[in-house]
């Protein structure tokens, strides 16, 4: 049950809008805590353009400010804060009728060998 998210990137910075209903809600009318760490996964996902090395979610720090309205238009903008060979970190914001209601720091790591040196893991059937 993702939330659905819709990211783009426009010269240094990505945007996002994202709209949860009540499947998402946490506290009274605000969206779980949760769902907004995995918004901010899945938009600085797609912020990793930026740095031009996609990997894998090292660490996702959120800060939450205010409550998160349920059934109102977010808007996210992300940034990248520098690479470190393999590392990508990245900072976001989150925002609901132009109040804060996030903010998140992540690292992203390139696995060795590259992105697409990730193979599926052998898991067994039950």
């Amino acid at each position: 049950m993702a939330p659905p998210v819709n990211s783009w990137v426009e010269g240094d910075r990505a945007y996002a809008t994202c709209e949860c209903g009540w499947a998402y809600e946490g506290p009274p009318n605000g969206i779980h805590g949760g769902i907004i760490a995995a918004i901010f996964d899945q938009f600085l996902g797609t912020a990793q353009a930026l740095g031009k090395q996609p990997g894998m979610t090292g660490y996702l720090h959120v800060n939450y400010h205010n409550r998160t309205p349920v059934n109102t238009e977010l808007k996210l903008e992300g940034w990248l804060v520098r690479t470190e060979g393999r590392k990508t970190i990245l900072a976001g914001e989150m925002r609901a009728n132009d109040a804060l209601t996030a903010s998140c720091e992540g690292l992203f790591v390139q696995p060795r060998g590259g992105i697409t040196s990730v193979r599926a893991l052998d898991v067994p059937q039950c």
